[in-house]
């Protein structure tokens, strides 16, 4: 089973600890008749998968993502940003007669967020839509949610190229065709009735779509402050009017190319892709929604062993994979896990919180720390085993509005990842 240790008496009564790799039936015969026992695991095996969510919510949430990246393990991933703009600052129009159309940009606000390599310069699209945004029958869009845009010369408007050092005080401004901008210019001199209110003037601007040059190597995070400002002259005073995406709608597409990535395995949420599979790790990754499965098959064990267990102390230990995090890709603050059945169906709220702890000095012991006394204890008071496990994920504002990811090891890697257990068992004579 493994090492033996510390054997003491207090108080009349024999408490046994013992560390162990793997379970086994060492040590039992010597403390069957005490009427408390304490055993400790310092290394209990678990198993840990990856899994896909179906779909993530990323409509209005404050931040829109574009970009495009490649992950050595995971593959590319492709975010598109799908927008309307309203009329919703329109307190006043340009004189019919005076007023002299400059021209019509995207402003883009950043917020700051990038993902992998942002020294490289980045281009991107902009196309109107095909078809008016709508919210789906729960009021939202998801990473899978799809808006057709047009790809004629008639739909494209314009495009950008930046090197996106990115900071959140210096927008920059996608110049849009000027035909598109004249003939919103003309609505507004005179006073079109489409501007009349928001439904009308969407009906007329379906929206819009930012996408990636393919040869981008970053992802960034925009401010739904941005907007479309129009700018014009009148009477030698520079003027401008703001059609803002805040207040309308607006979400993120993330996608994988499954050809190139772990994906093609998990068709849906409930596939599994064993760490054995893949180089003894399972992977985290937000935007496209992949989150570890964890399971505790040595309760099986305990289980057999007595009815009468109680976790006085369960840490789970997750480690990151050591030179997998950089600059570029920095590890994720904080994990959140939610009890899953045996089909990665959610079935709780999240239930824990995890500790990073950071050594920054010879990156060799970093690690997140997580307490599951309340998941062992539970599963422990069932009868058999019910398929139930954690489901550990980024919070939920970074798994709807990031592309951050984590490769963790499993108990095989040489960054391991295991159990600390500390078990009591009182026996039925006591």
């Amino acid at each position: 089973m493994g090492r033996c240790r510390i054997v003491f008496l207090l108080m009349g009564i024999i408490f046994t600890f013992y560390a162990c790799d793997f379970p086994s039936l060492v040590g039992v015969d010597f403390v069957e008749e005490d009427p408390l026992t304490i055993t400790y695991y310092d290394t209990v095996s678990i198993k840990i998968s990856t899994v896909k969510f179906d779909s993530l919510a990323t409509s209005n949430i404050s931040r829109l993502l574009i970009g495009k990246s490649k992950d050595e393990r995971l593959g590319s991933i492709t975010a598109k940003a799908f927008f309307q703009v309203g009329r919703d600052s329109l307190n006043s129009y340009p004189d019919e007669e005076k007023a002299e159309y400059d021209s019509l940009s995207l402003e883009m606000v950043f917020d700051g967020y990038s993902y992998y390599d942002t020294t490289q310069l980045q281009t991107f699209y902009l196309y109107s839509l095909l078809d008016e945004m709508e919210l789906g029958d729960d009021g939202r869009l998801y990473n899978t949610s799809n808006c057709l845009y047009g790809l004629d010369s008639i739909y494209f408007l314009g495009k950008i190229s930046f090197f996106p050092r990115v900071r959140k005080d210096k927008p920059e401004y996608l110049r849009i065709d000027d035909d598109f901008g004249k003939a919103l210019f003309e609505l507004l001199k005179t006073k079109d009735e489409i501007l009349e209110n928001n439904n009308d003037f969407r009906e007329y601007i379906k929206g819009f779509a930012i996408i990636p040059d393919s040869t981008n190597t970053c992802v960034i995070g925009l401010n739904n402050e941005t907007s479309f400002k129009l700018f014009y002259s009148q009477e030698g005073a520079q003027a401008e009017q703001v059609f803002p995406i805040a207040n309308n709608i607006y979400f993120s597409q993330v996608s994988a190319q499954v050809s190139d990535s772990i994906f093609n395995t998990l068709a849906t949420q409930k596939d599994i892709l064993s760490s054995a599979e893949v180089g003894d790790l399972a992977f985290i990754q937000g935007g496209v929604g992949l989150g570890i499965r964890v399971e505790f098959p040595y309760l099986d064990y305990v289980r057999e062993l007595s009815e009468n267990n109680l976790v006085t102390d369960a840490e789970l230990i997750l480690k990151p994979v050591k030179h997998s995090y950089s600059g570029l890709s920095m590890l994720p603050a904080n994990l959140i896990a939610y009890k899953v059945d045996k089909y990665n169906n959610i079935i709780s709220e999240p239930l824990i919180e995890s500790l990073l702890y950071y050594d920054d000095e010879y990156n060799e012991e970093t690690f997140y720390s997580i307490n599951i006394n309340s998941f062992l204890e539970e599963q422990l008071g069932l009868l058999e085993n019910d398929g139930s496990a954690l489901l550990f994920t980024l919070t939920q504002s970074d798994n709807s509005g990031t592309v951050n990811r984590l490769y963790i090891g499993d108990e095989s890697h040489d960054s391991k990842s295991y159990l600390r257990l500390i078990i009591m068992n009182i026996n039925e004579t006591f």
